[in-house]
């Protein structure tokens, strides 16, 4: 017992140090579930945002210890004030080899690495009981903590494991009248075996956030769904392809004319105990975590400042279980010897496996105004420490700058000119002139100092910097047309001179993209079909091929309604990955033609208006 408390506590001591080191990188790695059991299954997860160009993470070195039983990848870009930025995504699904403590050492991205991460492997859990193992579908639920505070958070997870297929289904998420409830994340799915069977599990996990003391209640949650009825007698498609001899032996229908029954399983309510505010805090701001740290970051040499010299502070505040709106605003100091203009604070949660972060952050611009000493003085966050139970205090230190005197005597400080807002622009702040004008009149008040009218006109750099960082904006406008227009073209041209491929070939190329997983290269590959499949007239787009199959009878609404989601995320990119097995499910059928086509009379003729590639609605 000793000996496992002592390795829980340095779990739980690298839980708290890892995350915060991980803010900023650029290459991260995490998994979804520790621990895991012995013959249970762990999605490890390399992201990169924009840090490692078009390298891949070098997985070899997890072979030691794990089985690789595939890699998914995505990739997302975003465009933020006219810069681009690229985020991809390898999820690896990891069989433990054995139980133990396994390093997970830093992967290789590019010229980057990621942190070393430690799985715990516990060995078979304990066996249930016959008769729940008997079952088809049970839930397991856990909690942690067990007695969290008013105001705090806990990490509810929810299991649902069936040996059996689930045809459809829905998962309902839990009310509380005297909480919050929110989910953490996606859905998560591994396979485990109990007793001798192998079951696929579920797992979701939603953040519980106590708003009264005392017992609380946590709703069970709730499956509907449909799954095989056994008790149906057989239909003819089971008798031919069920479990008869043969390379026919599975359902070429995926299961469509199988009977079905109608499951409701629902978890078993949860208690906890939700412990309230402790006398010890008084009168001062409640805030419960685990640690909470106090940082922050400078624009410019602060060993040579200037009067009027503008500096820029970013503070930022990271609080581990707790979420980002939870977190406090930071007092904003009161100075005689400096102005202080702040933005607007940003706000972040994210989950690091066993418990929120929150993060909040900062930006103060600070415009000195005479020279000497300015004091910063300390911020203090008190907060409670929900390991230890004691009240703490996050400290960020007093910071002491020394001005120098400005290059010109007597030189009236530079007024901030604004904050920047998300498009880019500069805001002026109200009732504050952006610079002092020799002309004094009521729409631009000129600045002063102690009583005397100094009178001097703008810095003549700023009109400069305006005028470059134009012909920036509008020559990077320039670049994307002229770097897109060439992409189409080339594009046309290699579709032009593209050797045509026969019916068959064209099947097989389609079924090889949605194996791998790839929408761009399924849309190219039905477009390559439709050009064998209708020489004459062949479509030119997604919703040109919808429309053939459509007037011809080839295709039910499913598999149209799979070309249109297909072709809605190619001209709207979303998280996540494409699962080009389901899309070939649903539009292979339609494929399945003789190469031989007779093409109908209204196809031969030429289209009234060109065919457009723009989405379908």
């Amino acid at each position: 017992m000793v000996r496992m408390w002592i390795f829980l506590s340095i779990l739980n001591v690298l839980a708290v140090l890892i995350p915060f080191s991980a803010w900023g990188q650029a290459v991260r790695a995490f998994v979804d579930r520790n621990p895991v059991h012995l013959n249970e299954t762990v999605q490890l997860v390399v992201e990169t945002k924009g840090a490692a160009g078009n390298a891949s993470p070098n997985l070899k070195i997890l072979e030691k210890d794990f089985d690789l039983l595939g890699t998914s990848q995505s990739m997302q870009t975003s465009l933020i004030h006219g810069q681009s930025t690229i985020s991809r995504k390898w999820v690896t699904s990891l069989s433990p080899r054995h139980a133990g403590r396994l390093h997970i050492p830093a992967i290789q991205v590019g010229n980057d690495r990621t942190t070393p991460l430690i799985l715990t492997v516990l060995p078979p859990g304990q066996e249930h009981s016959t008769g729940e193992l008997a079952r088809d579908l049970f839930w397991e639920t856990q909690i942690e903590p067990k007695d969290p505070y008013v105001q705090g958070q806990a990490v509810y997870t929810v299991q649902l494991f069936h040996a059996v297929p689930i045809q459809e289904g829905r998962l309902d998420d839990p009310h509380l009248t005297k909480g919050m409830v929110q989910r953490i994340g996606e859905d998560a799915s591994f396979d485990t075996v109990r007793n001798g069977r192998r079951y696929h599990v579920i797992e979701r996990r939603y953040l519980i956030t106590p708003q009264q003391s005392g017992t609380l209640t946590i709703p069970p949650v709730v499956f509907n769904g449909q799954i095989p009825d056994s008790r149906k007698p057989r239909s003819l498609f089971d008798d031919m392809f069920g479990k008869g001899p043969g390379f026919l032996r599975p359902d070429p229908l995926g299961g469509l004319l199988q009977a079905t029954k109608p499951v409701r399983v629902k978890s078993a309510p949860l208690k906890i105990e939700v412990r309230g505010i402790p006398a010890e805090i008084g009168t001062a701001a409640w805030l419960p975590a685990k640690n909470v740290v106090l940082s922050e970051k400078w624009s410019g040499d602060l060993s040579q400042l200037h009067v009027g010299d503008p500096l820029t502070r970013t503070i930022t505040v990271v609080g581990e279980g707790l979420t980002g709106s939870q977190l406090p605003a930071l007092p904003l100091p009161e100075m005689q010897t400096a102005k202080i203009y702040p933005d607007q604070a940003k706000t972040d949660t994210h989950f690091n496996g066993t418990s929120p972060m929150g993060k909040r952050e900062e930006k103060l611009a600070i415009i000195t105004t005479v020279p000497g000493t300015v004091i910063l003085p300390e911020i203090r966050i008190p907060w409670w420490n929900i390991d230890r139970d004691a009240a703490q205090v996050a400290v960020l230190p007093a910071r002491t700058l020394t001005i120098l005197p400005g290059a010109i005597p007597n030189r009236p400080p530079t007024a901030w000119p604004g904050s920047l807002t998300k498009s880019g622009q500069v805001e002026t702040l109200t009732g504050q002139a952006p610079f002092s004008s020799t002309r004094g009149t009521a729409n631009s008040p000129s600045h002063s100092d102690g009583g005397e009218d100094h009178g001097e006109n703008p810095p003549a750099f700023w009109p400069a910097i305006a005028g470059i960082s134009a012909l920036l904006w509008i020559g990077t406008g320039i670049g994307w047309w002229v770097d897109r227009w060439k992409r189409r073209r080339m594009k046309k041209e290699s579709s032009l001179h593209r050797e045509p491929l026969s019916l068959k070939q064209a099947r097989l190329a389609v079924k090889k993209a949605c194996d791998h997983h790839s929408p761009t290269n399924t849309k190219e590959a039905l477009i390559q079909w439709g050009e064998a499949q209708w020489k004459s007239h062949p479509p030119r787009s997604l919703g040109g091929l919808i429309n053939k199959l459509v007037s011809q009878g080839l295709a039910d609404e499913d598999a149209c309604r799979a070309m249109r989601e297909l072709d809605r995320m190619l001209y709207a990119p979303m998280e996540g990955t494409w699962d080009g097995k389901l899309f070939w499910k649903r539009v292979g059928p339609a494929m399945e033609q003789k190469d031989v086509f007779v093409e109908r009379p209204e196809d031969l003729l030429p289209p009234l208006y060109a065919e457009t590639s723009s989405s379908i609605g």
